[in-house]
Protein backbone atom coordinates (compact mmCIF):
# COMPACT_ATOMS: atom_id res chain seq x y z
CA UNK A 1 0.00 0.00 0.00
CA UNK A 2 1.35 3.60 -1.33
CA UNK A 3 2.08 6.01 1.82
CA UNK A 4 2.95 9.81 0.97
CA UNK A 5 5.07 11.56 3.03
CA UNK A 6 4.35 15.30 2.73
CA UNK A 7 7.09 17.86 4.98
CA UNK A 8 4.40 21.11 5.82
CA UNK A 9 6.60 23.34 8.36
CA UNK A 10 9.00 23.62 11.20
CA UNK A 11 8.03 20.13 13.06
CA UNK A 12 5.09 19.43 10.93
CA UNK A 13 4.37 16.94 8.47
CA UNK A 14 1.63 14.59 7.36
CA UNK A 15 1.26 10.81 5.88
CA UNK A 16 -1.16 10.35 3.39
CA UNK A 17 -2.48 6.60 3.08
CA UNK A 18 -5.46 6.35 1.08
CA UNK A 19 -8.15 8.38 2.84
CA UNK A 20 -6.52 8.51 6.64
CA UNK A 21 -4.02 10.75 7.23
CA UNK A 22 -1.59 11.02 9.97
CA UNK A 23 -0.42 14.48 10.81
CA UNK A 24 2.18 15.22 13.45
CA UNK A 25 2.53 18.48 15.75
CA UNK A 26 0.57 21.51 13.14
CA UNK A 27 2.32 24.89 13.53
CA UNK A 28 1.54 25.98 10.25
CA UNK A 29 1.23 29.79 10.37
CA UNK A 30 1.35 32.86 12.97
CA UNK A 31 4.02 33.16 15.45
CA UNK A 32 4.97 31.33 19.16
CA UNK A 33 5.93 31.89 22.52
CA UNK A 34 4.10 35.21 23.09
CA UNK A 35 5.07 36.51 19.83
CA UNK A 36 8.99 36.25 19.72
CA UNK A 37 8.99 33.32 17.23
CA UNK A 38 7.93 32.75 13.78
CA UNK A 39 7.77 30.52 10.91
CA UNK A 40 10.76 30.87 8.29
CA UNK A 41 8.74 30.19 5.27
CA UNK A 42 5.03 31.61 5.45
CA UNK A 43 4.20 28.96 2.51
CA UNK A 44 1.74 27.04 4.25
CA UNK A 45 -1.75 28.21 6.40
CA UNK A 46 -4.53 26.39 8.31
CA UNK A 47 -6.48 26.80 5.34
CA UNK A 48 -3.97 25.22 2.86
CA UNK A 49 -3.38 22.55 4.55
CA UNK A 50 -7.44 21.95 5.05
CA UNK A 51 -7.33 22.57 0.96
CA UNK A 52 -4.92 19.95 0.89
CA UNK A 53 -5.99 16.96 2.81
CA UNK A 54 -9.53 17.82 1.00
CA UNK A 55 -7.87 17.54 -2.33
CA UNK A 56 -7.01 14.24 -1.40
CA UNK A 57 -10.34 13.12 -0.16
CA UNK A 58 -9.34 12.68 3.37
CA UNK A 59 -12.01 11.16 5.59
CA UNK A 60 -9.96 10.35 8.78
CA UNK A 61 -7.34 12.36 10.59
CA UNK A 62 -4.96 11.11 13.42
CA UNK A 63 -2.91 14.47 14.83
CA UNK A 64 -0.31 13.26 17.18
CA UNK A 65 0.82 16.48 19.59
CA UNK A 66 4.71 15.99 20.97
CA UNK A 67 3.89 18.54 23.83
CA UNK A 68 2.54 21.82 24.99
CA UNK A 69 4.96 24.30 23.66
CA UNK A 70 3.43 26.59 21.09
CA UNK A 71 5.33 25.42 18.28
CA UNK A 72 3.91 21.91 18.14
CA UNK A 73 0.78 22.59 19.75
CA UNK A 74 -0.84 25.26 17.96
CA UNK A 75 -4.13 26.23 19.94
CA UNK A 76 -5.14 28.86 16.41
CA UNK A 77 -4.77 25.17 14.26
CA UNK A 78 -7.50 23.70 16.71
CA UNK A 79 -10.01 26.66 16.43
CA UNK A 80 -9.67 26.00 12.66
CA UNK A 81 -10.13 22.42 12.84
CA UNK A 82 -13.71 22.72 14.47
CA UNK A 83 -14.84 24.66 11.36
CA UNK A 84 -13.54 21.43 8.90
CA UNK A 85 -16.52 19.29 9.80
CA UNK A 86 -16.22 17.48 6.23
CA UNK A 87 -13.25 15.16 8.03
CA UNK A 88 -15.89 12.56 9.40
CA UNK A 89 -13.52 11.11 12.09
CA UNK A 90 -10.50 13.55 13.85
CA UNK A 91 -8.67 12.18 16.54
CA UNK A 92 -5.77 13.72 18.84
CA UNK A 93 -3.18 11.29 19.92
CA UNK A 94 -0.49 11.75 22.40
CA UNK A 95 1.38 9.93 25.36
CA UNK A 96 -0.06 9.87 28.90
CA UNK A 97 1.18 13.29 30.22
CA UNK A 98 0.28 13.35 33.95
CA UNK A 99 -0.86 16.84 33.98
CA UNK A 100 -3.42 15.84 31.70
CA UNK A 101 -3.80 19.93 30.60
CA UNK A 102 -3.47 19.09 26.80
CA UNK A 103 -6.20 16.48 26.80
CA UNK A 104 -8.59 18.33 29.55
CA UNK A 105 -8.14 21.40 26.22
CA UNK A 106 -8.65 19.18 23.14
CA UNK A 107 -12.06 17.06 24.71
CA UNK A 108 -13.31 20.62 25.88
CA UNK A 109 -13.16 21.46 22.17
CA UNK A 110 -14.84 18.50 21.11
CA UNK A 111 -12.51 16.63 19.79
CA UNK A 112 -11.74 12.75 20.41
CA UNK A 113 -8.51 12.08 22.42
CA UNK A 114 -6.31 9.27 23.12
CA UNK A 115 -3.73 8.65 25.71
CA UNK A 116 -1.09 6.53 24.46
CA UNK A 117 1.36 4.28 26.70
CA UNK A 118 5.02 5.01 26.42
CA UNK A 119 7.21 1.96 25.36
CA UNK A 120 3.93 0.28 23.07
CA UNK A 121 2.71 0.20 19.94
CA UNK A 122 -0.14 1.61 19.24
CA UNK A 123 -2.82 0.23 16.11
CA UNK A 124 -3.59 3.58 13.38
CA UNK A 125 -4.27 1.19 11.53
CA UNK A 126 -3.57 -2.24 9.82
CA UNK A 127 -0.03 -2.58 9.37
CA UNK A 128 0.50 1.38 10.64
CA UNK A 129 1.67 1.95 14.17
CA UNK A 130 3.45 4.35 16.97
CA UNK A 131 5.15 4.05 19.37
CA UNK A 132 7.91 6.74 21.52
CA UNK A 133 7.98 7.96 25.04
CA UNK A 134 8.00 10.98 27.24
CA UNK A 135 11.50 12.57 27.67
CA UNK A 136 11.69 15.46 29.85
CA UNK A 137 8.36 17.13 29.48
CA UNK A 138 8.64 16.60 25.28
CA UNK A 139 8.10 12.95 23.27
CA UNK A 140 9.10 11.41 20.15
CA UNK A 141 7.87 8.86 18.32
CA UNK A 142 8.17 6.10 15.76
CA UNK A 143 5.66 5.90 13.36
CA UNK A 144 5.77 2.18 11.34
CA UNK A 145 3.59 2.16 7.97
CA UNK A 146 3.92 -1.09 5.69
CA UNK A 147 7.12 -1.63 6.98
CA UNK A 148 9.10 1.96 6.69
CA UNK A 149 9.83 3.13 9.89
CA UNK A 150 10.14 6.84 10.45
CA UNK A 151 11.62 7.78 13.96
CA UNK A 152 11.08 11.63 14.91
CA UNK A 153 12.61 12.53 17.98
CA UNK A 154 11.74 15.80 17.99
CA UNK A 155 13.03 18.57 20.30
CA UNK A 156 14.44 15.45 22.76
CA UNK A 157 17.76 15.62 23.94
CA UNK A 158 19.62 12.92 22.11
CA UNK A 159 23.39 14.59 22.19
CA UNK A 160 24.68 12.08 24.61
CA UNK A 161 24.93 8.21 24.27
CA UNK A 162 23.08 8.18 27.17
CA UNK A 163 20.26 10.38 26.00
CA UNK A 164 20.09 8.24 22.79
CA UNK A 165 20.48 5.05 25.09
CA UNK A 166 17.37 6.51 26.80
CA UNK A 167 15.39 6.98 23.76
CA UNK A 168 16.54 3.75 22.37
CA UNK A 169 15.23 2.27 25.30
CA UNK A 170 11.62 2.73 24.88
CA UNK A 171 11.83 1.00 21.31
CA UNK A 172 13.32 -2.28 22.19
CA UNK A 173 12.01 -4.47 19.47
CA UNK A 174 15.25 -3.19 17.01
CA UNK A 175 13.30 -2.31 14.20
CA UNK A 176 15.13 -1.02 11.25
CA UNK A 177 15.16 3.06 11.23
CA UNK A 178 14.71 4.35 7.68
CA UNK A 179 14.39 8.05 8.23
CA UNK A 180 15.47 9.81 11.32
CA UNK A 181 14.14 12.84 11.84
CA UNK A 182 15.29 16.05 14.75
CA UNK A 183 16.27 19.09 16.01
CA UNK A 184 18.75 20.57 14.29
CA UNK A 185 19.26 24.11 16.42
CA UNK A 186 19.24 25.57 19.66
CA UNK A 187 15.57 26.86 20.89
CA UNK A 188 15.86 29.08 23.72
CA UNK A 189 17.59 32.16 25.24
CA UNK A 190 21.10 31.39 24.84
CA UNK A 191 23.15 34.03 26.34
CA UNK A 192 23.11 37.91 25.92
CA UNK A 193 24.04 39.81 23.22
CA UNK A 194 27.67 39.68 23.21
CA UNK A 195 27.75 35.84 24.41
CA UNK A 196 28.97 34.69 20.74
CA UNK A 197 30.97 32.32 21.20
CA UNK A 198 28.53 30.08 23.93
CA UNK A 199 25.98 30.04 20.97
CA UNK A 200 28.44 29.27 18.05
CA UNK A 201 29.55 26.18 20.28
CA UNK A 202 26.24 24.99 21.08
CA UNK A 203 25.62 25.35 17.39
CA UNK A 204 28.33 22.76 16.56
CA UNK A 205 27.63 20.79 19.24
CA UNK A 206 24.08 20.44 17.91
CA UNK A 207 25.59 19.49 13.97
CA UNK A 208 27.65 16.77 15.64
CA UNK A 209 25.27 15.40 17.56
CA UNK A 210 22.80 14.85 14.21
CA UNK A 211 25.98 12.35 12.81
CA UNK A 212 25.98 10.53 15.89
CA UNK A 213 22.48 10.21 16.15
CA UNK A 214 22.19 9.20 12.54
CA UNK A 215 25.26 6.55 13.52
CA UNK A 216 23.46 5.55 16.53
CA UNK A 217 19.97 4.56 15.38
CA UNK A 218 21.67 3.84 12.09
CA UNK A 219 19.24 5.25 10.01
CA UNK A 220 19.22 5.11 6.27
CA UNK A 221 18.41 8.90 5.89
CA UNK A 222 17.93 12.10 8.14
CA UNK A 223 14.91 14.75 7.88
CA UNK A 224 16.06 18.48 9.20
CA UNK A 225 13.00 19.15 11.43
CA UNK A 226 11.58 21.05 14.14
CA UNK A 227 14.34 24.44 13.23
CA UNK A 228 12.72 26.17 10.47
CA UNK A 229 11.49 28.83 12.72
CA UNK A 230 13.48 32.09 14.37
CA UNK A 231 13.89 34.62 16.56
CA UNK A 232 11.70 37.43 15.40
CA UNK A 233 11.92 40.78 17.19
CA UNK A 234 14.58 43.00 17.42
CA UNK A 235 15.46 42.60 21.03
CA UNK A 236 15.83 38.40 20.21
CA UNK A 237 16.69 38.77 16.84
CA UNK A 238 20.74 38.79 17.29
CA UNK A 239 20.03 35.02 18.90
CA UNK A 240 19.76 34.12 15.16
CA UNK A 241 23.23 35.43 14.35
CA UNK A 242 25.02 31.68 15.62
CA UNK A 243 22.13 29.66 14.55
CA UNK A 244 22.27 26.92 12.85
CA UNK A 245 20.47 26.87 8.65
CA UNK A 246 20.59 24.79 6.16
CA UNK A 247 23.88 25.07 3.93
CA UNK A 248 25.80 27.08 6.61
CA UNK A 249 29.69 26.82 6.14
CA UNK A 250 29.06 24.65 9.32
CA UNK A 251 26.36 22.54 7.83
CA UNK A 252 28.14 21.74 5.05
CA UNK A 253 31.40 21.26 7.20
CA UNK A 254 30.05 19.23 9.91
CA UNK A 255 27.39 17.11 8.43
CA UNK A 256 30.11 16.22 5.38
CA UNK A 257 29.60 12.71 6.59
CA UNK A 258 25.82 12.16 6.22
CA UNK A 259 25.90 14.73 3.17
CA UNK A 260 24.26 11.67 1.09
CA UNK A 261 22.00 10.52 3.65
CA UNK A 262 19.76 14.06 4.20
CA UNK A 263 16.60 14.78 2.31
CA UNK A 264 15.62 18.27 2.17
CA UNK A 265 11.91 19.57 1.74
CA UNK A 266 10.28 22.57 1.36
CA UNK A 267 6.27 23.02 2.39
CA UNK A 268 4.61 20.29 0.98
CA UNK A 269 6.86 18.76 -0.84
CA UNK A 270 6.13 14.61 -1.16
CA UNK A 271 8.05 11.90 -0.65
CA UNK A 272 6.88 8.04 -1.60
CA UNK A 273 7.89 6.15 1.97
CA UNK A 274 9.02 3.28 -0.18
CA UNK A 275 11.89 5.12 -1.70
CA UNK A 276 12.45 8.46 0.01
CA UNK A 277 15.95 8.60 -1.80
CA UNK A 278 14.62 8.14 -5.60
CA UNK A 279 12.09 10.23 -4.88
CA UNK A 280 14.12 13.60 -4.01
CA UNK A 281 16.97 13.51 -7.46
CA UNK A 282 19.80 15.80 -6.78
CA UNK A 283 18.61 18.60 -8.69
CA UNK A 284 15.67 18.74 -6.53
CA UNK A 285 17.93 18.46 -3.30
CA UNK A 286 20.35 21.43 -4.09
CA UNK A 287 17.04 23.46 -5.13
CA UNK A 288 15.88 23.01 -1.93
CA UNK A 289 18.70 23.12 0.27
CA UNK A 290 19.10 26.73 -1.45
CA UNK A 291 15.39 27.83 -0.71
CA UNK A 292 16.07 27.20 2.70
CA UNK A 293 19.23 28.71 2.72
CA UNK A 294 18.52 32.02 1.04
CA UNK A 295 15.40 32.10 3.45
CA UNK A 296 17.34 31.89 6.43
CA UNK A 297 19.54 34.63 5.28
CA UNK A 298 16.57 36.87 4.28
CA UNK A 299 15.27 37.06 7.52
CA UNK A 300 14.30 40.41 9.15
CA UNK A 301 13.25 41.31 12.99
CA UNK A 302 9.66 41.76 12.38
CA UNK A 303 7.88 45.67 12.14
CA UNK A 304 5.72 46.01 15.40
CA UNK A 305 3.74 49.07 16.66
CA UNK A 306 5.35 50.25 19.91
CA UNK A 307 4.98 47.68 22.47
CA UNK A 308 2.10 48.13 25.47
CA UNK A 309 3.45 48.78 28.79
CA UNK A 310 2.27 48.64 32.53
CA UNK A 311 2.90 51.42 34.31
CA UNK A 312 4.98 50.92 37.85
CA UNK A 313 1.90 50.10 40.15
CA UNK A 314 0.52 47.38 37.92
CA UNK A 315 3.95 45.90 37.87
CA UNK A 316 4.68 45.74 41.27
CA UNK A 317 0.53 44.24 41.82
CA UNK A 318 0.91 41.31 39.23
CA UNK A 319 4.54 40.40 41.43
CA UNK A 320 2.85 40.93 44.39
CA UNK A 321 0.14 38.63 43.51
CA UNK A 322 2.60 35.90 42.02
CA UNK A 323 4.04 35.89 45.16
CA UNK A 324 0.99 35.59 47.21
CA UNK A 325 -0.17 32.70 45.16
CA UNK A 326 2.98 30.80 44.92
CA UNK A 327 2.85 30.61 48.95
CA UNK A 328 -0.78 29.74 49.26
CA UNK A 329 -0.56 27.17 47.07
CA UNK A 330 2.27 25.59 49.03
CA UNK A 331 2.08 26.19 52.34
CA UNK A 332 4.59 28.87 52.29
CA UNK A 333 6.68 26.27 51.47
CA UNK A 334 8.53 28.44 49.19
CA UNK A 335 9.66 30.74 51.62
CA UNK A 336 11.21 28.14 53.74
CA UNK A 337 12.90 25.98 50.31
CA UNK A 338 14.37 29.45 48.78
CA UNK A 339 15.53 30.73 52.12
CA UNK A 340 17.43 26.88 52.47
CA UNK A 341 19.10 27.03 49.01
CA UNK A 342 19.74 30.58 48.28
CA UNK A 343 16.84 31.59 45.70
CA UNK A 344 14.39 33.77 47.66
CA UNK A 345 13.81 36.93 45.59
CA UNK A 346 14.74 37.47 41.78
CA UNK A 347 15.62 41.11 40.77
CA UNK A 348 14.48 42.27 37.41
CA UNK A 349 15.01 45.61 35.76
CA UNK A 350 11.99 46.65 33.53
CA UNK A 351 13.54 48.30 30.90
CA UNK A 352 10.85 50.69 29.57
CA UNK A 353 10.05 51.91 33.44
CA UNK A 354 13.86 52.20 34.03
CA UNK A 355 13.15 50.44 37.84
CA UNK A 356 14.30 47.57 39.60
CA UNK A 357 11.81 45.20 41.01
CA UNK A 358 12.24 42.60 42.93
CA UNK A 359 10.46 39.76 43.79
CA UNK A 360 10.55 37.54 46.65
CA UNK A 361 9.01 35.32 48.53
CA UNK A 362 9.81 36.19 52.14
CA UNK A 363 9.44 40.12 51.30
CA UNK A 364 6.80 40.32 48.38
CA UNK A 365 7.50 42.26 45.67
CA UNK A 366 9.11 46.13 46.07
CA UNK A 367 11.32 48.69 44.01
CA UNK A 368 14.65 47.90 44.52
CA UNK A 369 18.48 49.69 43.42
CA UNK A 370 19.97 48.72 40.47
CA UNK A 371 22.57 47.11 41.63
CA UNK A 372 23.09 42.76 40.64
CA UNK A 373 20.13 42.72 38.42
CA UNK A 374 19.37 38.87 37.93
CA UNK A 375 17.01 40.00 34.71
CA UNK A 376 16.57 42.45 32.64
CA UNK A 377 12.69 42.69 30.92
CA UNK A 378 10.33 44.99 29.39
CA UNK A 379 6.93 45.54 31.69
CA UNK A 380 4.96 43.65 29.41
CA UNK A 381 6.87 40.56 29.33
CA UNK A 382 7.15 41.08 33.23
CA UNK A 383 3.69 40.93 33.41
CA UNK A 384 2.70 38.18 31.30
CA UNK A 385 6.09 36.17 32.92
CA UNK A 386 4.22 36.21 36.63
CA UNK A 387 0.26 35.65 35.46
CA UNK A 388 0.73 32.86 33.18
CA UNK A 389 1.35 28.91 34.38
CA UNK A 390 3.85 28.83 31.31
CA UNK A 391 5.08 32.26 32.21
CA UNK A 392 9.36 31.83 32.34
CA UNK A 393 8.95 29.40 30.20
CA UNK A 394 7.28 30.99 27.08
CA UNK A 395 9.76 34.60 28.07
CA UNK A 396 13.14 32.18 27.98
CA UNK A 397 12.29 30.22 25.22
CA UNK A 398 11.32 33.08 22.84
CA UNK A 399 14.59 34.79 24.27
CA UNK A 400 12.39 37.67 25.50
CA UNK A 401 14.96 38.90 28.26
CA UNK A 402 18.55 39.18 29.42
CA UNK A 403 20.15 37.60 32.13
CA UNK A 404 22.95 38.41 34.59
CA UNK A 405 22.42 36.33 37.56
CA UNK A 406 22.76 32.78 38.12
CA UNK A 407 20.67 30.87 35.56
CA UNK A 408 20.53 27.88 38.12
CA UNK A 409 18.93 30.07 40.69
CA UNK A 410 16.28 31.79 38.08
CA UNK A 411 15.16 28.48 37.23
CA UNK A 412 14.86 27.37 40.80
CA UNK A 413 12.75 30.15 41.82
CA UNK A 414 10.32 29.68 38.92
CA UNK A 415 10.33 25.58 39.19
CA UNK A 416 6.96 26.52 41.62
CA UNK A 417 5.42 27.46 38.23
CA UNK A 418 5.92 24.47 36.83
CA UNK A 419 4.63 22.53 39.94
CA UNK A 420 1.53 24.66 39.77
CA UNK A 421 0.58 23.60 36.46
CA UNK A 422 1.20 20.10 37.27
CA UNK A 423 -1.22 20.23 39.94
CA UNK A 424 0.38 19.92 42.70
CA UNK A 425 -0.09 22.19 46.61
CA UNK A 426 -2.01 22.03 49.23
CA UNK A 427 -5.23 20.59 47.26
CA UNK A 428 -3.09 17.26 46.54
CA UNK A 429 -1.15 16.75 49.31
CA UNK A 430 -0.27 13.40 48.94
CA UNK A 431 0.25 13.17 45.39
CA UNK A 432 2.71 16.46 45.75
CA UNK A 433 4.66 14.64 48.01
CA UNK A 434 4.88 11.51 46.48
CA UNK A 435 6.30 13.85 43.31
CA UNK A 436 8.87 14.98 45.54
CA UNK A 437 10.35 12.17 47.14
CA UNK A 438 10.32 10.53 44.01
CA UNK A 439 12.60 13.48 42.29
CA UNK A 440 14.62 13.12 45.08
CA UNK A 441 15.37 9.59 45.43
CA UNK A 442 14.91 7.97 42.31
CA UNK A 443 15.02 10.28 39.30
CA UNK A 444 16.98 12.52 41.36
CA UNK A 445 16.60 15.71 39.40
CA UNK A 446 17.73 19.41 39.90
CA UNK A 447 15.53 21.44 37.83
CA UNK A 448 12.10 20.91 36.16
CA UNK A 449 12.88 23.86 33.64
CA UNK A 450 15.24 22.68 30.65
CA UNK A 451 18.27 24.96 30.68
CA UNK A 452 21.71 24.85 28.89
Amino acid sequence: MNTNFHFLNHSSFVLVRKSTAFLVDPWLQGTAFNDYWRLQSDETSNEKFFSFIKSKNIDTLFIWLSHEHSDHFSVPFLMSLKKETWIKKITFIMFDFKDGRVKDFVKKQGFKFISIKTGSNFKIEENFFVRGGIVNRDSFIRISIDGFNLLNINDCPAHSLPEMNHINSFLKDNLKIHMLASQFGYASWLGNQQDVKKRTNESKGYLNSLVKQVNFFNAEYYLPIASFSYFAKKENFYLNKEQNYIGSKNWDKLLNSIESQIIYLKPFDRLSLKSPKIAQNEIEKFENKSYWKNLFLSLKPQDESKPSTHNIKETLDTGQKYIENINKRFLFTPRFLSKRHNYTEIKFYIKDLKTAVCVSYVKGCYISSNDNIDISINSKDFNFLLQREFGFDTIYIGGALEIFGSIHRIVSFFNFQVYEREGLGVKRPFFTLYYFLKRKFITKEVSEIPID
